[in-house]
């Protein structure tokens, strides 16, 4: 197990979504402006050092909404299909997006969340040291979603979706009056928040931890 996971915490998952969600805004800035490459007539590309120079590893390859180059892994099952982290050339990391379609804007119809998931696997990627998964036709749905990285982006996609909202004094003092313990607020996540694949096939050991770090928005903000 990575070792940033183990060491999670709420402030610390929210000041690397602002990371993420800053690098979107200023991504989305970029593009708007037209600084971008020309790659083809169905791909373009963005140098993240754009954003700042501590992102020279990063690429974004923007791809023709119907390309074969965005299957995904998993027959279509896989809920973040077209949006996906690869690597090239060992050092260099690239997020590819499936948005470009003909006669519209480059900046047309980019997810920002699905954006912001691949953007948290690039960061544990550089907090990891390089960790990356290797998955395959042959993965199973199961194994995806206890990865690490998946199980970390994930998470922390539905726990920012809450603290957002939870940090506004008005929001909070309605959720206390219904959620009178950590047991309601937890199912209430588990069932209409969080990604219903992803709480589906959560192994044992995975629960426990999502437990753990559900726990840590409760007492942060209800106790």
């Amino acid at each position: 197990m990575i070792e940033y996971i183990r060491e999670a915490t709420v402030d610390r998952d929210m000041r690397f979504y602002s990371i993420a969600e800053n690098f979107y805004e200023k991504m989305m800035d970029e593009l708007g402006a037209g600084n971008y490459r020309n790659q083809s007539d169905d791909s373009v590309l963005f140098d993240a050092k754009l954003v700042g120079s501590e992102y020279s590893d990063l690429l974004i390859l923007l791809i023709d909404s119907v390309s074969e180059k965005t299957k995904p892994k998993f027959g279509g099952n896989s809920v973040k299909s077209g949006y996906a982290l690869g690597t090239y050339k060992q050092k260099q990391r690239f997020i590819v997006i499936n948005n470009l379609v003909e006669g519209k804007p480059v900046t047309y119809n980019i997810n920002k969340d699905y954006f912001i998931h691949e953007f948290i696997h690039y960061l544990d990627w550089k907090r990891s040291g390089g960790h990356k998964p290797s998955f395959s036709d042959k993965t199973t749905l199961e194994e995806y979603f206890n990865s690490p990285t998946e199980y970390n982006a994930y998470y922390q996609e539905a726990a920012n979706f809450v603290v957002k909202m939870l940090m506004d004094d008005k929001i909070l003092d309605k959720f206390k009056e219904r959620y009178k313990n950590y047991k309601d607020f937890y199912e209430w996540m588990t069932a209409q928040v969080f990604d219903k694949n992803f709480i589906k096939y959560l192994n044992a050991s995975n629960k426990v931890k999502l437990q753990k770090r559900v726990y840590n928005i409760y007492d942060k903000f209800f106790n």
